[in-house]
């Protein structure tokens, strides 16, 4: 993520990310993007911060059922939610972010076929850690 001040309480965060992990016979896998805003209470980049959130994810989740043959569901989800978190940034310029909060999400599901649509959505926790360097 980049994190830019816009003036002396405010930034704006622009993130990207990919992941995946697997579990048994189901391997999944996503990359999103997001954007927040954030205010900061006392100086922008440092301290405690309140903002809200807006991203975009896609993904897939690909189980083999037996060998050779395995089923594959996409999906796509809409975020909309609001954090708050404390920001540190020491003198050498490191950072680290904190953060916790809830969000709306939108989850549309699809599988290899394209015989399924499902729909589901939801309130859910959000949370952040971040390892930085200011410069």
């Amino acid at each position: 993520s980049f994190e830019h001040k816009l003036d002396g309480n405010s930034s704006i965060v622009l993130g990207a990310g990919i992941g995946g992990f697997k579990i048994g016979e189901a391997k999944y896998s996503n990359m999103g993007a997001e954007v927040q805003y954030r205010y900061y209470f006392d100086e922008a980049l440092e301290g405690f911060y309140a903002g809200g959130q807006v991203g975009y994810s896609s993904g897939k989740v690909k189980i083999d059922v037996i060998p050779g043959f395995s089923n594959e569901t996409n999906f796509g989800s809409f975020k909309l939610g609001g954090k708050g978190g404390y920001q540190w940034v020491w003198d050498s310029g490191f950072s680290l972010d904190l953060n916790l909060g809830l969000a709306f999400n939108n989850f549309k599901y699809a599988d290899s076929t394209n015989s399924v649509g499902l729909k589901a959505s939801g309130v859910l926790p959000n949370f952040g850690f971040g390892l930085g360097y200011a410069f």
